[in-house]
């Protein structure tokens, strides 16, 4: 039973990485984005990080609130992936307790009334039994999935709608380029 499970939690946790390099691109997009700095700051031109980074200083109001959305949105897909995976075995291991006693019951019952064909009557019972266990898994894998795709596409949309509305940028961002310095103002007295 824990074979089974491993290959559902290794599944989910294929996703779960998926989704975490998704929600790493979106936070690069907002720290190489002009439009999300105050004045006087530059985007950095740096690679996509490889883990949750830091929010980079010189944020603006728009670009603070695009960051802290993506965060908690790494923060949610990351509770329901641990959630999910231990709940997976939580399952298993529920499933071993209750039915392997019941089956070992059972089979010895069987095998002294009927033998081997009765026996093997008991092991087709037992698979039965472990597939139904097998599917209540995969519904808890595609339930994380569903979940998770759905949260990181609208995550990635809203970053799109309001990134991609500016103009100029780093890289191949729509627009015209910014000059060095535009968007500072000096005042002089």
């Amino acid at each position: 039973m824990a074979q089974r499970a491993a290959g559902h939690v290794k599944r989910l946790n294929a996703h779960h990485k998926r989704h975490k390099k998704r929600l790493l691109k979106l936070f690069h997009r907002v720290r190489s984005h002009p439009s999300c700095y105050k004045a006087g700051y530059f985007p950095k031109r740096g690679r996509v990080p490889k883990s949750l980074p830091r929010k980079p200083a010189g944020l603006n109001r728009k670009g603070s609130g695009l960051w802290d959305h993506i965060k908690k949105a790494w923060n949610w897909v990351t509770g329901k992936a641990k959630k999910h995976g231990k709940a997976i075995y939580a399952e298993a291991k529920k499933h071993a307790k209750k039915h392997g006693q019941a089956l070992l019951d059972e089979g010895k019952r069987r095998a002294m009334e009927y033998g081997k064909q009765a026996l093997a009557r008991g092991t087709e019972w037992a698979k039965g039994q472990a597939k139904a266990v097998g599917q209540n898994m995969r519904n808890k894998v595609e339930g994380y999935v569903k979940a998770a795709d759905n949260k990181v596409r609208s995550v990635a949309s809203k970053i799109d709608a309001s990134v991609s509305k500016r103009t100029g940028g780093v890289g191949a961002m729509p627009g015209r380029v910014l000059k060095r310095g535009s968007g500072m103002c000096h005042l002089k007295r």
